[in-house]
């Protein structure tokens, strides 16, 4: 939507989407956007810094699996003990 400039329409989808995972960043970066583009600053400042941190949440955890994948893979016996400190 914002793509076409229907920024309103953007801010109702991005809410939705937020509603559904509110945990995944890229709805917040498209809340961010659609509420400059509005002209709604103090909106769209919070939502970008809500986006910055679940998109750090993401990255760790991203790094998380694939550290865990590669313990993994070096001693596939560690699985229950992977998990129990996880």
């Amino acid at each position: 939507m914002i793509e076409l400039r229907r920024f309103d329409e953007a801010v109702v989808i991005a809410k939705k989407a937020r509603r559904q995972s509110p945990s995944y960043s890229a709805s917040y970066r498209c809340l961010a956007s659609a509420f400059a583009h509005l002209g709604r600053d103090a909106e769209a400042r919070k939502a970008a810094a809500r986006a910055e941190a679940r998109q750090a949440k993401e990255a760790l955890a991203l790094v998380e699996e694939a550290i865990r994948k590669r313990l993994l893979c070096a001693n596939p016996g560690a699985d229950n003990r992977l998990t129990a400190v996880a």
